[in-house]
């Protein structure tokens, strides 16, 4: 659906009572998916040319897209709703690297999760024995209470390197059995008992 803009027509005839609405939504515009049904490359020029048009008129754009690239893209601050109820309000980062919960790590990019007990607090990290005894990650601390804490990491996948040797945190072996090329990037799928890596 197009965009929509507030607009009064002063001919009509209850433009004198609802003038007061029209003068709070004047420097205001509200888009519902308005990018949803173009291909990737005009819709990645319609974003470009959006952006502009903010930023060149001054305007406020509530933006709303279920697009979680085009919010990050677009946006200059996100409001994440789970069942009606925002989950977080934040910048684009921060919303990335920083989720306040689960929900919104998930909600947010791509990631991996693994669950486990918090064995132990230090400050803003914590470590972390994972399930099934795949071992142990330190990892930084978001919404935990303490030790004995079941917790659940996300992974983001640029996180991840293979062959890692020079880190002596955070190793883990495993056995590549799939790798699929993104464009630049790579999804790789792991066995899932060797997925702790």
């Amino acid at each position: 659906p197009p965009p929509f803009f507030f607009h009064q027509d002063p001919a009509t005839p209850d433009a004198q009572e609802s003038r007061g609405l029209g003068d709070v939504y004047k420097r205001q515009v509200l888009m519902d998916e308005p990018l949803g049904a173009l291909d990737k490359n005009l819709r990645e020029q319609m974003q470009y040319e959006i952006k502009h048009i903010h930023d060149r008129i001054g305007i406020t754009v509530v933006y709303v897209t279920h697009d979680q690239s085009e919010a990050l893209t677009m946006s200059n601050r996100i409001a994440v709703f789970n069942d009606g109820v925002v989950q977080q309000l934040s910048t684009p980062d921060i919303l990335y690297e920083k989720p306040e919960n689960s929900f919104v790590a998930k909600f947010i990019g791509e990631n991996n999760t693994l669950n486990g007990v918090v064995k132990e607090v230090n400050g803003s990290t914590c470590t972390v024995d994972l399930d099934n005894g795949h071992g142990t990650v330190k990892a930084l601390k978001v919404n935990i209470n303490g030790a004995g804490d079941k917790t659940q990491l996300s992974i983001r996948p640029e996180r991840v390197t293979i062959d890692s040797s020079n880190h002596d945190v955070n190793n883990f072996s495993g056995k590549i059995v799939t790798k699929l090329s993104l464009l630049k990037n790579y999804c790789i799928a792991e066995e899932y008992h060797q997925k702790y890596f």
